[in-house]
């Protein structure tokens, strides 16, 4: 039961990500920028594979709501992390 409901907070997570990302109306730079500060910042924190562990599948519906190829983010991700 406690999975069931950390995967329908994940879900409405991505949804509120994305509901955010479409009011601001960010830019490909400006969300570039935020993305590199959260990864870096996320980096300084934990080791680079379990942020990628934990941060990928969280981000990855966004990248897939944007219409960018899912590989990209990630080889991207794995540079920024490291």
């Amino acid at each position: 039961m406690f999975i069931l409901s950390e995967l329908i907070f994940a879900f409405a997570f991505v949804r509120l990500m994305i509901a955010v990302q479409n009011t601001i109306h960010l830019n490909v730079w400006n969300r570039q920028t935020a993305q590199n500060i959260f990864l870096l910042l996320l980096g300084c924190l934990i080791e680079p594979t379990p942020a990628l562990l934990l941060t990928y599948p969280v981000l990855e519906p966004i990248v897939r709501a944007y219409g960018i190829d899912p590989l990209k983010p990630y080889v991207l991700f794995v540079g920024r992390l490291t």
